[in-house]
């Protein structure tokens, strides 16, 4: 029996989705068939961006995989997380399994850079 992965992240345009496989790919080529990862962007039944996409249907096909996954990983670059990883965040949350946030952004400001959060913090 494989470890499920459910891999959350961004995937409206190619980078993300190049960066998505890239990692994934990483992951599969690591451990094997001791894992098996879902990346929702090859889930063509639920991405087909030609016509309607129907949020509710694609929501629930995907709390279907997060309900098997015995771990989320979630993409957190960016200024925010993306809107559908956030709600993905807080479906699997309340199912108390375990989430690996993978965070990877390097702009400066409060994210990471330690000198500016404590600065900020002495003015607060």
């Amino acid at each position: 029996m494989s470890f499920k992965i459910y891999f959350g992240a961004p995937l409206f345009n190619e980078m993300e989705q190049m960066y998505n496989e890239y990692v994934v790919g990483k992951i599969r080529e690591t451990y094997g068939d001791k894992v098996e990862v879902y990346l929702p962007q090859e889930n063509a039944s639920i991405n087909d961006k030609s016509g309607f996409a129907d949020s509710i249907a694609i929501a629930q096909g995907d709390n279907a995989y997060l309900e098997e996954a015995d771990m989320l990983i979630a993409m957190l670059d960016g200024v925010t997380p993306d809107s559908g990883l956030s709600a993905e965040l807080g479906y699997y949350y309340s199912l108390n399994r375990p989430i690996l946030g993978l965070y990877t952004y390097t702009r400066q400001g409060t994210h990471g850079n330690q000198q500016k959060i404590e600065a900020l913090d002495k003015i607060a």
